[in-house]
C-alpha cells in the first residue's frame, strides 16, 4: 500500500483505480455532512423561531470540507490545532453543526439553541468549547 497526500487529505493507494473510489468516498461523507448541516440549520431555526437561515445555510458547504476534511483538531485545545473564526456570526447555528458532527457539542445542548439560558446563542461565544473567538457584531 502507498500512502499519499492530495489536498489535504491523507489517501491510501492499494492498487490502481483505488485512489478514485477513496475520494468519491470523501466526497460523499462531505455531501451527506452539508445534507445533515441543512436539516438541523432548519429543523433548530424552525424550533427556536430564531436564526439567520440565510447566513447559515450558505456556507455549509465550506464548513462540511474544513470540518470534515480539512482542519486539523479543530475546536480541541490542542496547542498545534487548526483555528476555526467565524467573522460572519449570524452564521452560528453552521458553526454549531460542526461542533456537534465532531462530537463538540451533544445533542442536548444544540437542541437548546436560542432558548432562554442557552449557551447557544444568534452569535458565538468564545466560552464554549471549540469557539476560539467571539464573532457578530457587523458595525
Amino acid at each position: 500500500m502507498t500512502r499519499i497526500q492530495r489536498d489535504g487529505v491523507e489517501l491510501t493507494e492499494a492498487r490502481e483505480g483505488t485512489l478514485m473510489d477513496e475520494q468519491e468516498n470523501i466526497l460523499g461523507q462531505l455531501t451527506a455532512m452539508a445534507r445533515t448541516f441543512r436539516r438541523w440549520i432548519i429543523d433548530q431555526s424552525f424550533r427556536s423561531q430564531v436564526g439567520h437561515i440565510g447566513s447559515a445555510l450558505s456556507i455549509v458547504d465550506i464548513m462540511a470540507v474544513l470540518w470534515g476534511s480539512v482542519m486539523r483538531d479543530a475546536g480541541t485545545q490542542l496547542s498545534n490545532r487548526d483555528r476555526f473564526i467565524l467573522s460572519k456570526g449570524h452564521a452560528s447555528l453552521a458553526l454549531y453543526c460542526a461542533l456537534r458532527w465532531k462530537g463538540l457539542l451533544d445533542e442536548a445542548t444544540f437542541n437548546t439553541y436560542c432558548s432562554d439560558g442557552s449557551r447557544l446563542g444568534v452569535h458565538p461565544e468564545h466560552f464554549l468549547e471549540g469557539v476560539d473567538l467571539s464573532t457578530g457584531s457587523l458595525g
